[in-house]
């Protein structure tokens, strides 16, 4: 087992990423940057973009890229209100629907109260495979 930091994430008090028998499970992205400031604004598209940005390089960190993951769990802060709770995990999930281009990992998408942050909506988790293993795998 190999636990992982990217330099340009912001510093937390556990690693960015573990890698233990050809898998790499991710600790939540977030759309905090290295000052742990919001990035993204307060729009869920904005958010959800830089946590990708974070996912995607806490996945570099460890060998992976998107295309690697096999699964995602994203946790979106929603309101009461019904409507207005599913307009959010609609709009949540399309942009990260879009961010996997034709991958199509196994995904979980879970309305919270609150994360970690104040200000955050988005946080998301992935498992995912190292490349040469797939590769091998595929022969």
């Amino acid at each position: 087992m190999r636990f992982t930091r990217a330099a340009r994430l912001a510093k937390a008090p556990y690693a960015h990423a573990a890698i233990v028998g050809g898998l790499v499970i991710t600790a939540g992205a977030c759309p905090i940057d290295g000052g742990k400031q919001i990035e993204g604004g307060s729009s869920v598209a904005g958010q959800v973009e830089a946590a990708l940005g974070n996912l995607t390089e806490a996945l570099r960190e460890s060998g992976c890229s998107l295309q690697d993951v096999l699964k995602t769990t994203v946790f979106v802060v929603v309101p009461a209100e019904e409507e207005e709770a599913h307009r959010r995990l609609d709009e949540t999930w399309e942009h990260v629907h879009r961010a996997f281009a034709g991958s199509e990992p196994a995904s979980t998408l879970v309305g919270v109260a609150r994360l970690g942050f104040r200000g955050q909506l988005v946080e998301i988790e992935a498992i995912a495979e190292l490349p040469h293993l797939k590769q091998e795998s595929q022969m």
